[in-house]
């Protein structure tokens, strides 16, 4: 006597055919494709395939959200080095330090994914011509980045507004 469980489990588990479960199970073909459509195997086969799917998506999610943090905090901790080679009153920076440093923080700007203001107003004057060429409207502004002022940019005094 076939044990159509089993056989119904490593029809909806694995990429078994049929035909390929009929002649491993000695079961007739014709029976084991009646009970598969009467079970409605094919559904709980597509069911399963999609809940396994979703686990696969989230796991790699997990991961990637992981390793994101992962470089954001080894970025903060470059930044923060560099910061302290820049102080570092004993040992001044030489040009080629200084044009090491800056490399540097550009790599980390990429890898933080922040931009200037200049970059920033920029990269949405595209997108703003992009959407107004396919028709889209404005509903989202900012695209998720953090916008630095100008480096060029004169400072100003919070108090009374007057540059530096």
């Amino acid at each position: 006597m076939p044990d159509w469980k089993k056989i119904r489990a490593e029809y909806i588990n694995g990429g078994i055919s049929y035909e390929a479960l009929a002649k491993r199970h000695g079961v007739p073909y014709d029976t084991l494709k009646r009970r598969a459509r009467e079970g409605k195997w094919r559904a709980l086969k597509l069911e399963n395939d999609q809940k396994s799917a979703q686990k696969v998506i989230e796991k790699l999610s997990d991961k990637e959200a992981r390793q994101t943090v992962s470089i954001d905090r080894a970025a903060d901790k470059l930044i923060e080095r560099i910061f302290k080679m820049i102080e570092d009153e004993e040992n001044p920076l030489t040009p080629q330090s200084i044009k090491s440093l800056t490399s540097a923080l550009e790599d980390l700007k990429r890898t933080k994914g922040i931009k200037s203001k200049k970059d920033q107003e920029e990269q949405d004057a595209r997108i703003a011509k992009l959407r107004k060429e396919a028709g889209i409207g404005d509903e989202e502004e900012g695209g998720g980045v953090i916008v630095l002022p100008d480096a060029n940019a004169p400072l100003v005094d919070e108090e009374d507004g007057a540059g530096e």
